[in-house]
C-alpha cells in the first residue's frame, strides 16, 4: 500500500466514523467517538507519512 493509498485509506475511514457519529443511537456514542478520535488521529498521521516519504524520494 502506498503512502496516497494510506491516506486515502484514512480520509474514507474518517468519514465513515463521522456518519456513524451523527447516527449513532445513545447506547452507541461512546463507541462512535473512540472510533472518530482514532479516525482523527490515524488522519493527522497521514500528512506527516507523506513528507516523509516526499523527502525520502528526494534524498
Amino acid at each position: 500500500m502506498t503512502t496516497h493509498d494510506e491516506y486515502r485509506a484514512a480520509l474514507a475511514e474518517h468519514q465513515a466514523a463521522q456518519a456513524m457519529f451523527d447516527q449513532a443511537e445513545p447506547d452507541r456514542v461512546d463507541e462512535a467517538v473512540y472510533r472518530l478520535r482514532a479516525a482523527e488521529l490515524r488522519l493527522g498521521a497521514a500528512p506527516r507519512a507523506l513528507k516523509e516519504a516526499q523527502h525520502h524520494v528526494a534524498s
